[in-house]
């Protein structure tokens, strides 16, 4: 009987190993890409379901790197050859490419178009920028087309200057290309809610139907620059979605300013690992929002004393994003008055935040943000 028994749990922990085993080494491969289109609701849908880039700039195509870029959070990358959007779907991420020598799509989820076209368009602006478009359109066919697009005129110099474009070099182009990139690098020479004014504008440009991808700064630009903190990355991200972005990118991974040959994970661990968070998190609340209806019930009490808000709802499931892009803390009082009592719930770290009366409090730090579900 005890050689049974024995045989018998011996059996079940084989079983487990193996089974643990298997989900360890499973592929996290992604299924090849049969149809890919925007909606008119600023979505992307790949296959017939919704999808929320999560795009990182610049990065290596051998598997080890590709590993790394994939297990922090990330499910899109730039490729310039059709082997490497191979190689990364087969990692877990999907490649958005300029097209060249790209043969091959069942791996590229976007074509990218002319960078700057502000910039590096002659005149008549639109009207180059659409036969741009189409020129995409004919290298990747049946692909969205994704526009960098530049909030700053010149750079850097522009950027120190704020040297805002004119809705003639800004909206009108939203209005004129498919997904829309704001490039948006403020530090340190402007604020962090710099960020939300551009991604609102270029949301307000395209009354939301179209797709909305900022790519956010995790470089510095020169060696005698400073990096955006974890923190004031954090804020980025969370401005753009409460303004209407649709995806979430960050340039660039093999970018440092007077470092050769040197990644940004490299040469900034501290931020680099805080995207893994901050990846986590867009991984629960980009679906979620792509989903969502505007929930106009959830006030700040006050006008929150500059602290920004976005609550949505979905099959009866509340979301609230706040953000404080200020460099002091903030206390922001949420007006709920559908939920007299209850409990909001923090998305990532954070802890529970009660509300009573139809009222949530909570104090925000300095760039500080929440996520919180009901």
């Amino acid at each position: 009987m005890n050689r049974s028994i024995l045989a018998i749990a011996s059996l079940i922990l084989a079983l487990v190993s193996a089974e643990k085993s298997q989900a360890q080494n499973a592929s996290p491969a992604l299924p090849p890409i049969e149809s890919a289109i925007s909606d008119g609701h600023g979505r992307l849908i790949v296959n017939g379901s919704p999808f929320f880039p999560i795009l990182l700039y610049d990065v290596p195509s051998d598997a080890e790197s590709l590993k790394r870029i994939h297990d922090h959070g990330f499910n899109m990358i730039t490729v310039a050859k059709a082997e490497e959007a191979d190689a990364a779907r087969a990692a877990g991420m999907y490649s958005a490419t300029h097209g060249r020598k790209i043969e091959k799509f069942d791996s590229i989820l976007m074509a990218i178009g002319m960078d700057s076209p502000v910039l590096n368009l002659k005149q008549p602006l639109l009207e180059n920028l659409r036969a741009d478009l189409e020129k995409a359109r004919k290298e990747i066919p049946g692909r969205p087309v994704m526009h960098a697009i530049g909030y700053w005129l010149n750079e850097p110099a522009g950027v120190i200057a704020n040297t805002l474009p004119p809705p003639e070099k800004y909206e009108s182009v939203v209005q004129a290309i498919e997904v829309s990139a704001p490039y948006l690098y403020p530090v340190p020479y402007q604020p962090i809610r710099s960020v939300g004014e551009a991604v609102a504008r270029a949301s307000a440009a395209s009354g939301g139907k179209k797709p909305l991808l900022p790519i956010l700064q995790i470089f510095k630009w020169t060696a005698d620059d400073r990096y955006p903190t974890a923190a004031e990355l954090r804020c980025m991200v969370s401005l753009s979605l409460i303004h209407g972005a649709t995806g979430i990118g960050f340039y660039s991974y093999r970018h440092v300013a007077g470092k050769k040959g040197v990644t940004f994970a490299e040469e900034n661990p501290v931020v680099w690992n805080s995207l893994k968070d901050v990846n986590a998190d867009l991984a629960q609340i980009g679906p979620f929002l792509l989903d969502a209806k505007p929930d106009a019930t959830v006030t700040l009490k006050e006008g929150g004393s500059g602290v920004e808000i976005r609550a949505v709802s979905r099959c009866g499931s509340r979301l609230i994003l706040l953000a404080n892009p200020a460099d002091t803390a903030r206390e922001a009082t949420i007006e709920i008055p559908s939920a007299p009592d209850g409990i909001l719930k923090p998305i990532g770290r954070g802890t529970d935040i009660a509300i009573r009366g139809g009222i949530a409090k909570m104090m925000l730090e300095a760039n500080g943000t929440a996520a919180l579900r009901q």
